[in-house]
């Protein structure tokens, strides 16, 4: 990297620990850049903080970007720099890219690729090898031909859904651009404007990225019409894809697309639409309508999962959200496409899932008392994206249900800035619904007790109370960023210095099921030992380690703050159980450091076993979002004091 460059690294670094909170377009103007540039640049040096194992850089939704690191001095003396890794990052996605477009229908030579890429052919070759994983996970295969070269080979079905991945999920940044590098010769725009005007007639709106997805698909109809797919129908119980409304919103594009561009049969096109409409997110589903009225038995399933996921998450936040016709429909159109994305394997990228994991930990825990209900339903384990998307419709209706808090703001400024700073609280602050305004000689001690938060430029004196925030006489992002961190400690439930777990949780933990610090060598090797705790009881049957494995090969179950919950499928369990296992050194879970593991073996199919579990997860959001509470866990040093920590 050029002197420039790192100059420019420097700057940001030095301008995110000077701000707690800074929002992108003012960090580019405060580096003299485009804000295209600093976001690459914030995602260059965040890539390389993590790499060097100096923090990272954390983006919050509506706020902005800040630096989380304990290791400032490190930072400033190190030579802030993208690694090779970055590089090759960069060029793993072009040669993948390469193949994409020359190594389908023919192979392509090693030299080719070397060209495009601007390196030698062994540094090509040796990229080849790390992104053959990419392809293999479609279901294509990179295979070398002998005095040939690199050709791709798989199914069509499987091509055009790796050339959808690589240019709407891969390369967003640039996905337009991609169209007329992939699909030269195909009007693209019309195929655009023929589905605008599908979604019109139909009432529907797909999220941006599955209208993308939709479009792409149909051009590459168009693009390789000579190339027919293989699709199978798929059925379930009876139910088929022609029997959906999505079959006859795609047929009505192709019967379209077959008259502008002379296409023949499209049938197995269609289906494969269908498919990706199925699995789609949407935005507006006015046209869908057979979602509440046809009485097919997708249908029935699907009303009255829906229904089972508001009332078990009711139950574990202690929330009624039965009249909330919002959440239901909301509910309904999403689970709908989830279910075909987790039945079929397709993924559905969530780029905040982290901030939801953090930010909304107890809607997020809450929604992964619902898995069962999955697998009840539709034989499909649920992912954590999914879970992730879920509990953003949940954290919705908590907002929607939550009684607005009450403000004060003590001042000693006139009406003029004192309204100006109570409009930008109100406006940056939801959760208020009113501020009242005081001069500083007006204030009582026990106005601490009529206000749920009070603002003050000064330090009030005869008030001690957690409530009262201290902001700027000009209100700054970091006065707006602390007020937020305020609100969210006041919507906490309990701050008891000790935890206690409910009487009727008791029976689902033993001593036996009691892991301090155990040997082990990974995370397969913990929780064979933790399964098999069960299994030599008759709590979960032999199947039930492959089910936990499963799981944790399709999603990452950790939570956040160094604990994981495995679990495996309902239906091997015998008995509702929990085995904990607390680590003297944490291992990795999928991309996270964890030492504090909940085994869970829970059942829903009695009325007990369904509260039992509610209960459990009530009691796990309290004990989870209490750092005391997990520092407490991990100084334990028996088993036998680690289970008397649960029933006491």
């Amino acid at each position: 990297m050029g002197n420039k460059d790192e100059l420019y690294n420097r700057i940001m670094l030095k301008v995110l620990m000077e701000n707690d909170v800074i929002t992108i377009s003012k960090l580019a103007k405060l580096m003299q850049v485009s804000e295209k540039t600093a976001r690459n640049k914030v995602d260059q040096v965040n890539q390389w903080l993590k790499k060097e194992d100096l923090g990272f850089i954390k983006k919050t939704p509506g706020l902005g970007i800040s630096l989380i690191t304990e290791k400032a001095s490190d930072i400033l003396t190190s030579d802030i720099s993208v690694k090779s890794g970055d590089t090759d990052l960069s060029r793993q996605n072009q040669l993948i890219g390469i193949l994409l477009k020359y190594a389908v229908d023919q192979p392509a030579t090693l030299q080719l690729l070397a060209d495009h890429l601007y390196i030698s052919p062994p540094t090509a070759a040796s990229l080849l090898k790390m992104v053959t994983p990419w392809f293999e996970k479609r279901k294509l295969h990179v295979i070398s031909m002998r005095s040939k070269g690199i050709q791709l080979q798989g199914t069509e079905r499987a091509y055009r859904q790796a050339l959808v991945d690589y240019i709407v999920y891969t390369m967003t940044e640039i996905t337009d651009t991609l169209f007329e590098t992939y699909l030269s010769g195909v009007d693209y725009a019309k195929v655009k404007s023929i589905i605008i005007h599908a979604e019109s007639s139909w009432r529907l709106q797909f999220a941006e990225n599955s209208f993308r997805t939709a479009w792409l698909m149909v051009c590459l109809s168009i693009k390789r019409f000579r190339h027919p797919l293989q699709m199978v129908d798929s059925s379930d119980k009876g139910e088929t894809l022609t029997r959906y409304s999505e079959y006859l919103f795609a047929k009505s594009i192709y019967d379209r697309v077959s008259s502008e561009f002379s296409l023949g049969n499209c049938e197995n096109d269609i289906l494969f639409l269908t498919f990706v409409l199925l699995s789609a997110q949407k935005i507006g589903n006015n046209g869908l309508t057979d979602i509440r009225t046809n009485p097919s038995y997708f249908n029935r399933q699907l009303n009255q999962g829906v229904n089972d996921i508001i009332s078990i998450i009711g139950a574990v936040l202690n929330e009624n959200f039965s009249e909330d016709t919002i959440l239901y429909e909301g509910l309904l159109m999403h689970i709908r496409s989830a279910v075909f994305r987790l039945r079929y394997g397709e993924e559905n990228i969530n780029q905040i899932s982290q901030y939801i994991k953090k930010e909304y930990k107890q809607v997020y825990l809450a929604a992964w008392s619902i898995s069962p209900v999955f697998e009840k339903y539709y034989n499909v384990q649920i992912t954590e994206e999914e879970i992730v998307n879920i509990a953003l419709y949940i954290q919705s209706a908590v907002i929607r249900k939550n009684t607005p808090l009450t403000g004060l703001l003590v001042s000693n400024f006139g009406m003029g800035s004192s309204q100006l700073m109570v409009d930008l609280l109100l406006k940056n602050i939801p959760e208020l619904d009113n501020i009242k305004v005081i001069s500083e000689h007006d204030f009582r001690e026990n106005m601490c007790r009529q206000y749920d938060v009070i603002f003050s430029t000064k330090e009030l004196k005869n008030c001690s109370r957690g409530q009262v925030i201290r902001i700027g006489e000009v209100l700054s992002d970091r006065d707006i960023f602390a007020v937020k961190e305020r609100v969210k400690q006041i919507r906490r439930i309990g701050q008891n210095t000790c935890f206690h777990s409910s009487s009727i949780c008791h029976d689902l933990f033993r001593v036996g099921y009691m892991l301090v610090h155990p040997k082990v060598n990974g995370k397969e090797d913990l929780l064979a030992k933790m399964v098999s705790r069960l299994a030599e009881k008759g709590d979960v049957t032999e199947e039930y380690l492959g089910n936990v494995l499963k799981r944790e090969n399709a999603t990452t179950t950790a939570i956040g703050g160094g604990v994981a919950i495995p679990h495996g499928n309902n239906m091997a369990v015998n008995e509702s159980r929990v085995v904990v296992a607390i680590l003297d050194q944490p291992i990795m879970w999928h991309e996270e450091q964890v030492d504090i593991i909940f085994l869970l073996a829970l059942k829903m199919d009695t009325i007990l076993e369904r509260a039992k579990a509610q209960q459990f997860y009530k009691d796990f959001i309290h004990l989870t979002e209490n750092e005391a509470f997990l520092n407490q866990l991990r100084h334990i040093q028996s088993e036998l004091d680690l289970y008397q920590y649960f029933i006491k």
